[in-house]
């Protein structure tokens, strides 16, 4: 599926992006189903979706293909790479990804705000 997302995703192909965005939602709803179903705690809700960051990652670049870059997308992972893997080199790039996209809708936005608190937060871990 990997091998799969980068083709489409780097060519851009619509109609194979959003085929393979509807794959990667079904494996998430599937995941909150389950959840919801054993009645997880919303603490641990975090960790069972961290493992599963790749299907959520995927995900957001599909959601950038053909759109404009919105700081929402890193935004939704930055969550899950805070909890297992705070303060390496992914949650830093991310962090700093969340804050250019903030950063170009608005420099002074509650958003960028946050973005550039997240970022500070990361360096100091």
């Amino acid at each position: 599926m990997l091998q799969r997302a980068r083709a489409v995703i780097t060519a851009k192909d619509v109609a194979g992006v959003e085929e393979l965005r509807a794959q990667l939602q079904a494996r998430a709803d599937s995941l909150d189903a389950a959840m919801n179903a054993c009645n997880v705690p919303s603490d641990e809700r975090l960790w069972l979706r961290a493992a599963m960051y790749g299907v959520y990652e995927l995900l957001a670049l599909c959601d950038d293909v053909g759109h404009e870059a919105e700081p929402e997308q890193p935004a939704k992972l930055t969550p899950m790479l805070a909890l297992v893997a705070p303060g390496t080199e992914a949650h830093l790039l991310l962090s700093l990804e969340r804050l250019l996209r903030a950063g170009e809708i608005s420099r002074t936005g509650p958003e960028t705000e946050q973005a550039a608190k997240e970022c500070i937060l990361v360096r100091n871990c």
